[in-house]
């Protein structure tokens, strides 16, 4: 079901359409949600003022809380008697009534939903990845992972931990992991590396078939100490090797840095090795690029 809220600068005539024409066009069936909304002043002051009044009711929580809408009691009841509508004609439109649904604070009885907050249309092949991994599609396996420049396959489609807590993380990790998913992102900057080591160890599955992502912050390459750092990051993990390993930040001795994933990669202890955020200058991640042995991993045309 494709949501669309139906805001001033989204309007009925046009919202959500667009998507719900893609959804189509890849054989799916689709069905637009309206809301009811609230009838906003035509001046554009007016407007600014109505806007200050609503955003009063989001909670600003910082780097570790969360932003609670205050959602009117009507949207909740426009997704009930959207859902319901659609359940009830499951048959009429050739579609499962269990697989029609949106989750709302109910992460442990809702069925399984992707969603997607973007400022362009990059999403839907994140969307079809999601759901050869969930095995709602039957498409080759090898379309779901990205091939890489050194000869390794990554799973397309992963869980990130940021802002996640240890136990947060835990918990996430071991819910996406039991539901398919088979890459995880973390950091040592998270702080929650152990979470998702205990996870993907309580989780069964072998540790081959999951793909380990993590980054080294500044203070990890400061001064040459590259192999420590990501000796303790391997025991924070519980593993023997990490699957790709970033240079978080382009701060620092990020050349030691480099130099420090590259001893890592030789040693087996790490498989494939990245940049992060050094698109912010080029001009580093270009001498980065100059200056390396072992270059990025990157997607690789077959």
């Amino acid at each position: 079901m494709v949501r669309d809220s139906g805001s001033r600068h989204h309007t009925f005539g046009s919202g959500g359409y667009e998507a719900a024409e893609w959804f189509r066009s890849q054989g799916f069936a689709a069905f637009i949600l309206k809301y009811r909304v609230e009838e906003t002043p035509r001046a554009e002051a007016d407007y600014q003022a109505y806007v200050a009044e609503k955003m009063a009711g989001y909670r600003a929580g910082g780097l570790s809380g969360n932003y609670a809408p205050a959602t009117p009691d009507y949207a909740y009841e426009d997704m009930n008697a959207a859902v319901k509508l659609v359940r009830t004609r499951a048959k009429d439109f050739h579609v499962k009534p269990d697989r029609i649904g949106i989750c709302v604070r109910c992460p442990t009885s809702c069925p399984q939903m992707f969603a997607a907050m973007s400022s362009d249309y990059l999403w839907p092949e994140e969307f079809l990845a999601w759901l050869r991994m969930l095995k709602f599609i039957d498409e080759p396996a090898s379309s779901a992972v990205l091939h890489l420049n050194n000869g390794i396959d990554m799973p397309q489609f992963g869980l990130g931990t940021f802002r996640s807590s240890v136990q947060e993380a835990h918990d996430a990790v071991l819910w996406a992991l039991r539901a398919g998913y088979r890459h995880i992102d973390t950091a040592h900057a998270y702080q929650n590396e152990r979470g998702v080591g205990a996870a993907v160890k309580e989780s069964g599955i072998p540790r081959e078939e999951i793909w380990i992502t993590s980054k080294l912050w500044p203070t990890d390459y400061a001064s040459g100490n590259v192999e420590e750092s990501i000796n303790k990051m391997l025991e924070r993990l519980g593993t023997d090797y990490i699957d790709l390993l970033y240079l978080h930040q382009p701060v620092g001795d990020y050349m030691a840095g480099w130099r420090g994933l590259e001893a890592a990669v030789k040693a087996g202890k790490v498989r494939a090795i990245g940049l992060s955020n050094f698109d912010l200058n080029e001009e580093l991640f270009d001498e980065v690029i100059a200056k390396a042995e072992i270059r990025p991993a990157k997607c690789a045309v077959r």
